[in-house]
């Protein structure tokens, strides 16, 4: 299965989610709205979380093609592939990787975007708790004491409402002008922000977020996460009811607070507000006496999840097969520029690194280069290897499991003589981040895997030494994918 292939299986696999999630909400109307809000958390959560689970899903294998006709031996090496003499020099493959990695620079610089937004908002959180000072006294410790003595509570001037700031360790901000505040608008403040934390519901909030920011062009991934902040406000409204907290009174202190915060500013990415969702429709939730306010209980998460995986599980009969023989792909896509070429570099080392994964588990997708020197029958090339392994994935078409690896190829255009040298090379050592990313990497089969990354490039032509270019590398790879088919056709 291609890379376009897997992620837009991803993409409708998590598109069918989330838009499930959207429109059990609208079933569930006259349920409270902890169950809405464990929908869409559900939602959030699988959909984020879908990438590492996708290798686990079920996929649809064909086998190895059984008296498949051998590669033509004599056919000289195809035009599509390594661009031979007289072809158009972008084939039609080439120009297809070209829309698609295209499409995909466009994506991550969205991605980027919205997560560099989130993180200014972190650090702005970060900012006003710690300018935030410790509640002195009064009657804002008294109420502390009794509803949340394991919280910590702090006091902004520079928040206009209660903000619950903090992903992990919950802190809770109130504004300066909380110290005028009654006793009881004080315990129904500090009882809906207690119960954000027992949801956990800026966790969730963040997952929410990256969720966005990795599908920032799917509506529904917006739409969600906007349902899912809503949701949030009235489900810990229901609590501040359940808790015995009069709803007209509570009704009120929220109109009073929401025209005072509807002129403040944003609030930052790990923050909740009471106050932030839409007020007009919080009020008439907790001033409407039929609306159901009971908590959902810990194994509706698991019958929603549940439900999600069943719901995923025929979209898998979509997936292209997984096929047992080896699938020795074209050439990658080759960049003019050296900021697009480095993005290249990273995508094809993780292609790499998840290729040398599949060949620890099934080795017959390495097709092993015959020793010595081997010459095309029809004096296109003649490619010397040592050592060496013919692996689709790889970023130069090979890899090498033992020292001394090489694979010498030698290209004839006419009266051009192009040399490429590709061997392996002790790899450097690695930091500790460096070991931490590669292991944590492994979870996803995109580890570095040492020294298996490690190669030295040498191109000459006429015997003149030329700087290597991603057309260079292009060029190793079609080869030696036409090469290994001829061998494993013969």
């Amino acid at each position: 299965m291609t890379l376009l292939q897997e992620a837009l299986f991803l993409l409708a696999a998590t598109s069918l989610v989330l838009g499930a999630a959207l429109s059990l909400t609208r079933v569930l109307r006259g349920a409270s709205a902890g169950v809405r809000h464990r929908v869409l958390a559900c939602g959030c959560i699988l959909g984020f979380i879908l990438p590492a689970l996708l290798p686990l899903l079920p996929a649809p294998t064909s086998p190895a093609s059984v008296g498949e006709p051998a590669s033509d031996a004599n056919t000289p090496v195809a035009a599509e592939y390594c661009g031979a003499p007289g072809a158009d020099p972008t084939p039609v493959g080439a120009r297809a990787e070209h829309i698609v990695f295209g499409i995909g620079g466009i994506w991550l610089l969205g991605a980027l975007i919205i997560l560099g937004r989130l993180m200014c908002l972190h650090l702005r959180a970060h900012g006003i708790a710690r300018h935030a000072h410790p509640v002195a006294g009064g009657r804002i410790v008294g109420v502390k004491a009794d509803l949340c003595p394991g919280v910590s509570l702090r006091v902004s001037s520079s928040v206009p409402g209660p903000l619950l700031i903090g992903w992990i360790r919950a802190r809770i901000i109130l504004p300066a002008v909380a110290a005028r505040w009654s006793g009881d608008e004080l315990q129904a403040v500090l009882r809906h922000e207690l119960a954000h934390v027992r949801r956990r519901d800026n966790l969730v909030g963040l997952i929410a977020s990256l969720l966005v920011a990795f599908h920032w062009f799917n509506p529904l991934a917006w739409l969600v996460a906007s349902r899912l902040r809503v949701e949030a406000e009235l489900a810990c409204d229901d609590a501040v009811i359940r808790a015995g907290v009069r709803s007209s009174s509570y009704a009120r202190f929220l109109l009073d607070a929401a025209s005072r915060l509807s002129m403040g500013p944003a609030l930052p990415a790990n923050a909740s507000s009471p106050f932030a969702a839409r007020a007009r429709r919080r009020l008439a939730s907790l001033l409407d006496p039929s609306v159901r306010r009971t908590a959902p209980g810990r194994s509706l998460s698991f019958l929603i999840a549940a439900a999600y995986v069943l719901l995923i599980l025929p979209l898998t009969a979509l997936r292209p097969p997984a096929s047992a023989a080896p699938q020795l792909h074209a050439a990658p896509i080759w960049f003019p520029t050296d900021i697009a070429a480095g993005v290249w570099e990273i995508a094809a080392e993780l292609r790499e690194n998840r290729g040398l994964h599949a060949r620890e588990k099934d080795p017959t997708l390495a097709v092993r280069l015959p020793e010595g020197v081997t010459t095309d029958p029809n004096g296109a090339w003649e490619i010397e290897a040592h050592r060496a392994f013919a692996l689709a994935e790889a970023k130069y078409g090979c890899v090498f499991n033992k020292p001394g690896g090489y694979v010498h190829l030698t290209r004839f255009v006419g009266e051009t003589i192009i040399d490429y040298h590709v061997a392996r090379v002790p790899h450097p050592k690695t930091s500790l981040p460096e070991r931490a990313l590669s292991n944590l990497l492994d979870v996803v089969d995109l580890g570095f895997m040492g020294d298996f990354r490690a190669y030295r490039i040498e191109v000459e032509e006429n015997g003149m030494p030329r700087r290597f270019t991603w057309q260079h590398a292009r060029e190793i790879r079609c080869v030696l994918a036409e090469f290994a088919r001829n061998a494993t056709g013969q």
